[in-house]
């Protein structure tokens, strides 16, 4: 009976296994939590053999089983990305079959910010501050920047980039902030950086110097100080240097005396010096002379003059005064090699002082072909022609082109096909080709064909003498009714003829030279027995 009743216990739990229960629900508030961060939170206890099932977790989170102590608890861990308030459920299926439904609220990461150094600089100067931002949830960041601290800040129109170029115009110590806001899934969460200090301070003038003269160095007594056109280089203790044109001041403001006079310049507290020449209104200049003479006095063909350092002397009566400035000299540029004078003009009166001037030597760098001549093709004996060939040539003191005193060769072109005639400028060569076309062969002419004019024909006479014979009407011709042999004959005579005349002229001037006795030749006598006869 026991075994019965275990057995029918068994079947019934079998039963009710695989048949759907209704779940209970548990509701478990986890709290508040940053996105971005690392989460460990508590769910609940469950059986060690449920089996667990979570839906709709926060993006980014996982559900963790956590055996401690013999224990099986259910945590939330993973780091969510997404802000807001979130809703999920846990199904435990086992002995007890139940779901747990969570709620978890997630706030956007602070952002984390990282600010550029303090910047000190002198009015004026290119500033750029700057910071660095992150967050941990991967939101969304914009910046805002402010001029002030705390509740002074005003945000300032339109600076809403990571870097801000501060006006540096106006010296003084300004704080400026940077507010981040990182904004995740609808919400939004700010951070302020920490302050930052533009100080705009003046620089303190160590020294001055005069940069360009003024534009008035010559008065006359009772004159006042003109600084038109004086321009100042500023040296400041920081290392930096300007030009400036005004805010400086100038002493004597009016000249009563008459000479070489100084100028103090004031500028920031630091002075620098230059002279003027202050002449009496009364003077008149009865001649000049040159005291000292420039700094420079060997130049070099198409250089300028220079006068720094040429003073000279001008003698009014009884009195005589300096003057190193306002001087017209002449000429200004020199272009003639040797010793040349330079004429000195001051009120009227001229003096002289002379330079030497020397031509640098020019020297060929390179020769080469600008321009092949206006004719490049040729025939076989033609004469080369140069006619348009231009050569670049260069030199020390430039390049020029030249279209003469060049020779070339050959002169005459004796090979066919491309030939490469040779340039010769003083000592350098360059090339070029030509193309040469093969003389055209003359055609030989046909010899004429002698043509023998007819003979006469010979009749038997009634005179002839015994034994002779007449020729037979069909004997020595041809079928075209010419005589061959009477053309023969006739040709042979006329030979003989041009032969005997020739010889009779040798002999006559050989005879009249006393050369040879032609005659005693033929005969076997001399002169002395031929006149005998």
């Amino acid at each position: 009976m026991k075994k019965f009743l275990t057995s029918l216990a068994l079947a019934l739990l079998a039963v009710f296994s695989v048949l759907p229960c209704a779940y209970a629900e548990e509701y478990v508030p986890l709290g508040s939590y940053t996105a971005g961060e690392k989460l460990n939170c508590y769910i609940s206890n469950v059986d060690a053999g449920a089996q667990v099932v979570s839906l709709d977790l926060p993006r980014g989170c996982s559900l963790v089983d956590d055996f401690n102590g013999g224990t099986r608890r259910l945590l939330l861990g993973g780091a969510p990305t997404e802000a807001g308030q979130h809703a999920f459920s846990i199904q435990v299926s086992g002995v007890e079959n139940y779901t747990i439904n969570c709620s978890i609220d997630l706030t956007p990461a602070l952002p984390s910010i990282q600010t550029c150094q303090n910047v000190t600089c002198a009015p004026g100067s290119s500033v750029l501050l700057s910071v660095s931002a992150w967050t941990t949830d991967g939101g969304s960041l914009s910046y805002q920047w402010y001029t002030g601290v705390g509740f002074t800040s005003i945000p300032i129109n339109g600076a809403t980039d990571p870097v801000y170029s501060p006006d540096t115009s106006v010296s003084g110590t300004t704080y400026y902030t940077c507010s981040v806001t990182n904004t995740n899934n609808g919400l939004s969460v700010s951070a302020m950086s920490e302050p930052m200090i533009v100080t705009v301070a003046t620089p303190k003038v160590v020294s001055i110097s005069v940069d360009a003269m003024p534009s008035t160095t010559r008065y006359q007594v009772g004159d006042s100080l003109n600084l038109s056109g004086m321009r100042l280089q500023v040296n400041y203790d920081n290392g930096s240097s300007e030009i400036v044109s005004q805010g400086y001041t100038g002493s004597p403001s009016v000249f009563n005396e008459a000479g070489t006079q100084t100028v103090t310049i004031s500028y920031g507290g630091a002075v620098c010096y230059f002279y003027v020449t202050v002449e009496n209104k009364e003077a008149v200049v009865d001649g000049i002379g040159v005291v000292t003479l420039p700094k420079k006095t060997q130049y070099k063909v198409g250089d300028n003059l220079e006068t720094e350092g040429l003073s000279i002397r001008a003698y009014s009566g009884n009195t005589h005064f300096d003057i190193s400035s306002g001087l017209d000299c002449s000429p200004t540029v020199l272009n003639t090699a040797g010793s040349q004078t330079i004429t000195v003009t001051y009120a009227g009166k001229t003096c002289t002082f002379t330079v030497k001037v020397t031509e640098e030597k020019e020297v060929i760098q390179t020769v080469t072909v600008a321009a092949r001549p206006t004719k490049v093709e040729y025939t076989v004996g033609d004469r080369l022609d140069s006619t348009g060939l231009t050569l670049r040539v260069v030199t020390n003191k430039g390049t020029k082109e030249v279209t003469s005193g060049f020779s070339c060769s050959p002169k005459v072109l004796t090979t066919a096909g491309t030939q490469t005639v040779t340039v010769a400028y003083g000592q350098y060569t360059c090339t070029f080709d030509v193309t040469v076309k093969a003389a055209a062969s003359p055609s030989p002419s046909p010899m004429p064909t002698p043509t023998p004019s007819a003979s006469p024909a010979v009749s038997a006479s009634p005179s002839a003498g015994p034994g002779a014979v007449s020729p037979s009407p069909s004997a020595g011709r041809h079928d075209n009714g010419s005589n061959p042999v009477s053309a023969v004959v006739k040709v042979g005579l006329i030979v003989a003829v041009l032969a005997l005349a020739g010889l009779a002229g040798c002999v006559y001037v050989l005879q009249k030279k006393g050369n040879v006795d032609f005659l005693s030749m033929f005969t076997g006598k001399n002169k002395q027995d031929r006149g005998r006869h």
